[in-house]
């Protein structure tokens, strides 16, 4: 018994769990980092467009100016609000890359050897292999 399950063991490690859904997983958390840094960017705009608008229409409805003023500060708030909601979803998106690579770290042995060779081959049959040439010497006059 001891054997069977250090040999399941062991094909485990070389071949990994999950080497047919590797790519599609890969391509889900891809897809979702892409959405992700889609949607926080345009609400942020639409939030900014908006925070924009209300204190232009505060500025153009007000005849005192404390308030002209009191508006324009709180739009320069709440920008500064939405300049850190940005900042937040970019740590984020960190989190969804290091699940990426929590799903590529999930991959075999043996998995991970075929993608290096396959790597190394294409660089090598990408490089130009330098040409050797023989000089000839200046003769000794």
């Amino acid at each position: 018994m001891k054997k069977f399950i250090i040999s399941i063991i062991c094909i485990i490690f070389v071949f990994g769990c999950t080497a047919p859904t590797q790519p599609s997983a890969e391509r889900d958390l891809q897809v979702a980092q892409k959405q992700f840094a889609t949607i926080t960017y345009d609400l942020a705009m639409k939030a900014k467009y908006a925070e924009f608008m209300r204190a232009y229409d505060l500025v153009q409805t007000s005849q005192d100016p404390n308030e002209r003023a009191q508006a324009v500060q709180q739009m320069s708030n709440a920008y500064t609000d939405i300049e850190f909601l940005l900042v937040e979803a970019e740590k984020a998106k960190g989190l969804l890359r290091e699940g990426r690579e929590w799903v590529r770290a999930q991959r075999g042995v043996f998995n991970v050897l075929i993608e290096k060779w396959s790597d190394a081959k294409k660089v090598v049959s990408t490089t130009s292999q330098p040409s050797v040439t023989t000089s000839k010497l200046p003769e000794a006059e």
